[in-house]
């Protein structure tokens, strides 16, 4: 568990002085870098010269002028610079200053408090504390510009027991490490404090009870369709200087496992870390969906956990829930399009209706996605299935589409929009729009009363001529050469029977007549 505490470094000091008994804390290191003395102080080591004592804004034991920005009091100061301007040229990987080893061994939480003083932890910076938990070191907390702006001092502190914690040769160093040039930069620890308590916050007089009140989903009846696990935290905060408690925030895990009750597995089982509380009720649905069977029992379990809670029993929370009778209306072929498809077509497939139930008002749906997974044809039906029946769902003809590559697929929802195809089918295939032909012209002739119409397969000499029923030419509608198409004409006529010719090199037709009045 990690958290962070804005206080005085005098706060920790006076109180366990005064009220021993009430903190319940044994001091395991301290260390005040007071000016004057070796360096490094006794026990404490490093790996870089530059780390050096710094006093009143100055490193005492570095030819280094007065630093104006600095604004510490005495402590180990990285890479201090002599004019707030110039580079001091640490370009040593992973400086460190080292506590001696500490006995942590029977104190099951260990708390570590620290004075922090840094101008700009720049681009290409950082600052690091790191505790050794006995195999290797574990970041404590690591400071960068864009975690924290520049400042002077400020104390922090932190619960590092679930790394030291019954270790007896526990230790904890500052690393500062930089990967380029950069200006004005510098990492300074002051007052560091170390002790151990039985439990609680810093002072040991901080009790927090974390207590799972309820779960919100799943309900009693679940249908056969994802949903988002979710419950409500309450966290109880008792401490005796309600003024150390301000912006504070406690992180526990939550765990959601949902077990089978027909066969007793574990379905589900999810875990969210160090969820941030605040004090009093917390909603918690951050849990990745769950997909339940229809016609099924099962059985969600709650727990919330944190090392420091005072009481286990109240943790966890469990609740038996059901799912509806199961639904399925899957697609077993598709009939429409092709893989191959030419022109427009109406999607086409056939489904069948396979949980053995009557199914009201199913919802049968196509979508037609691009290469570009988007869609661009989208349609549903809607048809009530009996048990078991297949049925073929045509949809109307798309007629949007252009030539290329798509996908589509169908699939069906219940009345509820709960999907209950298993699975959806898919089809990609290849689209060609071939453009229909215009029926090629052909010689014709029709005549009805006086009006005549005729058409040409090309350019041709025409020669179109009226007779009476005695065979005399009566009019002459067309005669010399004449484009191809469709042509038409009309003559004034007395009411009788009437013959229309219409002739060329290729073609010759006649046809009857009546003019009534």
């Amino acid at each position: 568990m990690i958290k962070k505490v804005l206080w005085s470094a005098a706060a920790i000091l006076v109180l366990a002085a005064l009220v021993p008994g009430l903190n319940a804390q044994t001091s395991l290191l301290q260390q005040d870098f007071n000016a004057g003395g070796t360096f490094p102080p006794a026990g404490w080591t490093t790996n870089n010269e530059q780390w050096r004592y710094a006093q009143n804004g100055a490193p005492s034991t570095y030819p280094y002028t007065n630093n104006p920005n600095y604004t510490g009091g005495s402590g180990y100061c990285a890479d201090c610079d002599d004019d707030n301007n110039n580079y001091t040229g640490i370009v040593y990987p992973g400086s460190w200053l080292q506590s001696p080893n500490f006995n942590a061994s029977t104190y099951p939480v260990v708390w570590l408090a620290y004075n922090l003083s840094y101008n700009d932890i720049g681009s290409y910076d950082f600052a690091r504390v790191e505790a050794w938990d006995g195999e290797g070191w574990a970041t404590v907390v690591e400071y960068t510009s864009d975690q924290n702006p520049n400042g002077p001092s400020q104390r922090d502190s932190f619960n590092i027991s679930q790394w030291v914690s019954g270790l007896s040769d526990a230790r904890v160093r500052f690393l500062y490490y930089e990967t380029g040039t950069t200006w004005a930069w510098w990492f300074e620890i002051d007052n560091v404090n170390l002790w151990g308590t039985a439990g609680g916050g810093p002072g040991g007089d901080t009790l927090i009870d974390f207590q799972l009140v309820q779960i919100i989903r799943p309900y009693d009846q679940e249908e056969a369709a994802p949903f988002k696990p979710t419950c409500k935290v309450y966290l109880d905060v008792t401490v005796d200087q309600p003024n150390l408690m301000a912006a504070e925030t406690w992180p526990a895990d939550v765990e959601c496992r949902i077990t089978d009750l027909s066969n007793m597995n574990v379905v589900y089982d999810k875990v969210l870390h160090d969820v941030p509380f605040e004090m009093g009720y917390t909603t918690v649905g951050a849990f990745p969906d769950f997909t339940p069977e229809g016609g099924k029992q099962y059985k969600a379990l709650f727990i919330v956990t944190n090392p420091d809670d005072i009481d286990h029993d109240n943790d966890n929370r469990e609740k038996k829930f059901t799912t509806g009778a199961a639904e399925e209306v899957t697609p077993t072929e598709i009939l429409a399009p092709l893989e191959n498809q030419q022109n427009k077509f109406s999607p086409s497939a056939k489904f069948l209706e396979k949980a053995g139930v009557d199914e009201a008002a199913v919802v049968l749906h196509y979508r037609v996605e691009n290469a570009a997974y988007l869609a661009v044809s989208e349609d549903s039906v809607t048809h009530d299935f009996t048990a078991n029946e297949e049925y073929t769902a045509t949809f109307p003809e798309v007629n949007v589409l252009t030539d290329g590559g798509y996908t589509i697929t169908f699939w069906a929802t219940s009345a509820k929009g709960v999907p209950i195809s298993k699975p959806e089918k898919s089809l990609a295939f290849n689209y060609t729009g071939v453009e229909e032909k215009p029926e090629p012209v052909k010689y014709a002739l029709s005549a009805a009363g006086n009006a005549v119409s005729f058409s040409l397969a090309k350019s041709a000499n025409v020669s179109l001529k009226v007779y009476d029923a005695a065979g005399n030419v009566v009019a002459t509608l067309a005669s010399g050469s004449m484009t191809a198409g469709t042509h038409q004409a009309t003559w004034n006529a007395r009411p009788g029977v009437y013959f229309v010719k219409l002739v060329t090199p290729d073609y010759s037709s006649v046809r009857k007549t009546i003019v009534v009045r």
